[in-house]
């Protein structure tokens, strides 16, 4: 009963996963757990007996004990399955500001998480307002791969700082507007960045944007792609389906067939398909597949 919840909340997962990872940027696992926590302490023996009794009694005759054996195995798994989702949204976070002006500031920390705060920005200095904060959250290194922020209108501000062996790529994708880029930061990357044979082991700020609208001040970490993600900031904000640009699936490829020669033969074998950001419709896909021939 267990295996089967857990596979029916991974198709949970894939159905609401693009919405979920627009209106839920800002939890991190401490709130995420307190409210699995509140539901779960709500869903107590006797509040799922009572709900069971209270219907009709001709499905109750039919199906009472299983339906409530149901409920109390899905509350059982509800932390756990809560943490897994959490984990899923939490590995590639995309965070979308608004179309004001803003100032987002980026600090990675020595130990390799990424905290982020963005406020807003006041029109006449330029410079953020304190009280005004819009965005904040502290994504930790190991649960999180990747973070993309979408800056959208206005003119923006993005400040990088902090030093660190090890970090979270961050992705920033400027907007229409003029939009400015300091990168104080550096990742030292693996073995202080000595080894030869891993390519940008200090990139980790990746920056797409219109040198010609924007200002850039880079650091050793920082990657500029001089272009507008005209695609990525045209996304409507409810869209009932989006292009996937994270992560990978794998999914079976049967097949079957006939030669004159080799007569009738059937097979199959798993094909991965690899997203990342920017990479449509995705990154790369390769399949291992095996027949059998009947003659």
């Amino acid at each position: 009963a267990s295996a089967h919840l857990r596979q029916r909340a991974q198709l949970l997962y894939d159905r609401v996963r693009h919405l979920d990872r627009r209106i839920l940027p800002r939890l991190e696992q401490d709130e995420w757990r307190a409210v699995t926590n509140e539901v779960e302490s709500k869903l107590t023996d006797t509040a799922i007996d009572e709900a069971v009794d209270n219907l009709p009694s001709e499905i109750q005759e039919i199906e009472s004990l299983e339906l409530t054996h149901r409920l109390l195995a899905r509350r059982d798994l509800l932390p756990e399955l809560s943490d897994q989702f959490y984990k899923y949204l939490a590995r590639y976070v995309d965070v979308r500001l608004s179309n004001k002006n803003e100032v987002v500031e980026i600090n990675r920390l020595d130990n390799g998480d990424v905290a982020i705060t963005a406020f807003k920005r006041d029109k006449e200095s330029g410079e953020k307002k304190p009280e005004a904060i819009v965005f904040q959250r502290r994504f930790r290194h190991g649960e999180t791969a990747e973070v993309r922020i979408y800056l959208m209108g206005g003119d923006d501000k993005v400040d990088l700082s902090g030093k660190a062996s090890s970090s979270i790529a961050v992705r920033v994708i400027g907007g229409p507007g003029n939009d400015q880029y300091v990168d104080g930061s550096k990742v030292s990357g693996y073995f202080l960045g000595m080894v030869p044979f891993i390519s940008h082991a200090e990139k980790k700020t990746f920056i797409y944007d219109v040198k010609e609208s924007s200002s850039f001040s880079p650091g050793p970490s920082t990657k500029v792609y001089a272009r507008y993600m005209e695609e990525e900031q045209g996304k409507p904000a409810w869209p009932p389906l989006e292009r996937r640009d994270y992560g990978h699936d794998v999914r079976p490829m049967p097949f079957f067939g006939f030669t004159a020669d080799e007569g009738f033969f059937v097979g199959g074998g798993p094909v991965v398909t690899r997203y990342s950001f920017g990479k449509s419709p995705y990154a790369h896909k390769f399949s291992l597949l095996g027949n059998y021939a009947f003659r």
